[in-house]
């Protein structure tokens, strides 16, 4: 997927051309133990994957070596004590990062890659050379080069994330601070999106956890999937606390068009806060082409002459990922939720399974890379997450008949 991708593919190139400016930089401050080898490693194992971090790591160390060590006055042994330290600190530190979302691990796994440097090189000259003094010097050099690897892989990756607008686990771990100017807006002007989009939060990583899709990007489009309501969000259900329903004296055309609206007002706030772009897809694909069914009837029954259908339906497509359609099924569970009295375990595993069965029949998931088997695994978390952690207020509260939008 990556060769498919230019903008991950320029990250690798740049990162790779970057390393070996760096290492002719140390060649020519005949410095070489300083050259940054393990540094496309870490980057890229945070920014991108462990595959292209290991195979473009490899290269770039194989490359540097060779532009290093050739007509200076290096020894073989140089030669052999850089292949073998970035070959084996860069696997170590892409092994430590992969699928860890501290900035702070980045420190943890260069100083653990610093010492496995400084014995690689201290046991390679023990082994080889007959000055303990010139090979002690060259593991602090390497213990030290690797270290500032670290430091330079803390500093680039914030602004990688910037510019590329990558969804990295540690940008959506930022994305998922409640202090964010959106979800401070939603608290604030929406309380009923809010709590709403926790819950499909709650849900949508669970069971994206469960199939092996991102949990933190679910997680994370969850929150910001209907942040369209802010423009106007009284018009929809769980906003209108303590007032009337709005749509009861409104067009039904107008009413859907507003519900609808919601889709692209939620892209615009996503693109002015500079979302990244799997978050602004989830955003505009959460509804795919559905119909407002409610309006929809509505008009049918207000109206004598015909009604065009088309006006009626969300304006996206079905979900092309995962976490897409799994922030769509969870949207679609815990509106259906509350038509529930008093449910038992089996109850809410029989509904979640009607309303997911639903979904495939009507088309909504023909596009998610999603099996049978996911589908069953989506339909257990989210029974699992309503019946652990919401059971008892589900029995002691009145439920809403249908939450609109």
């Amino acid at each position: 997927p990556l060769f498919s991708d230019v903008k991950r593919l320029l990250i690798v190139y740049l990162v790779v051309t970057s390393t070996l400016g760096l290492g002719l930089l140390s060649k020519s401050l005949e410095l070489i133990y300083l050259a940054p080898l393990i540094f496309p490693y870490m980057l890229l194992t945070v920014t991108l994957d462990v595959l292209p971090a290991i195979i473009a790591g490899a290269a770039s160390t194989l490359v540097s070596v060779l532009m290093m060590v050739t007509g200076t006055a290096s020894t073989n042994i140089d030669m052999i004590n850089l292949l073998v330290m970035g070959l084996v600190s860069g696997s170590l530190t892409t092994i430590m990062l992969h699928k860890k979302y501290q900035r702070s691990y980045i420190l943890f796994s260069g100083g653990v890659a610093s010492l496995a440097s400084f014995i690689i090189v201290l046991s390679i000259g023990l082994m080889t050379s007959m000055s303990i003094k010139q090979t002690f010097n060259k593991s602090l050099w390497a213990m030290a080069g690797t270290a500032i690897n670290a430091l330079l892989c803390m500093s680039v990756q914030p602004v990688t994330e910037s510019v590329f607008n990558l969804p990295t686990p540690m940008r959506l771990l930022d994305l998922t601070n409640p202090n964010h100017p959106l979800m401070r807006r939603l608290l604030m002007e929406a309380p009923g999106t809010y709590h709403h989009s926790i819950i499909i939060a709650n849900l949508a990583e669970a069971s994206a956890e469960a199939i092996g899709a991102n949990p933190l990007l679910a997680r994370a489009g969850a929150y910001f999937h209907d942040i369209g309501k802010l423009k106007r969000p009284l018009f929809f259900k769980e906003n209108q606390i303590g007032s009337g329903n709005i749509h009861d004296t409104t067009d039904p055309q107008i009413s859907a068009a507003i519900i609808i609206s919601h889709i692209r007002e939620g892209l615009a706030l996503a693109k002015q806060h500079r979302l990244p772009y799997e978050i602004q897809q989830i955003i505009a694909e959460h509804h795919g082409d559905s119909l407002v069914a409610y309006f929809y009837h509505k008009a049918l029954q207000e109206n004598d002459g015909p009604v065009d259908e088309a006006d009626y339906r969300y304006p996206g497509v079905p979900p092309q990922t995962a976490e897409g359609a799994v922030i769509m099924l969870c949207d679609t569970v815990e509106a259906a939720i509350r038509t529930l009295s008093n449910p038992t375990t089996d109850e809410i595993i029989n509904f979640i399974d009607e309303l997911i069965q639903k979904k495939v029949q009507s088309g909504m998931l023909v596009n998610a890379p999603l099996t049978l088997r996911q589908l069953t695994q989506i339909r257990d978390a989210c029974a699992s997450v309503i019946y652990g952690v919401f059971h008892e207020r589900i029995e002691g509260r009145p439920f809403e008949v249908s939450r609109i939008g």
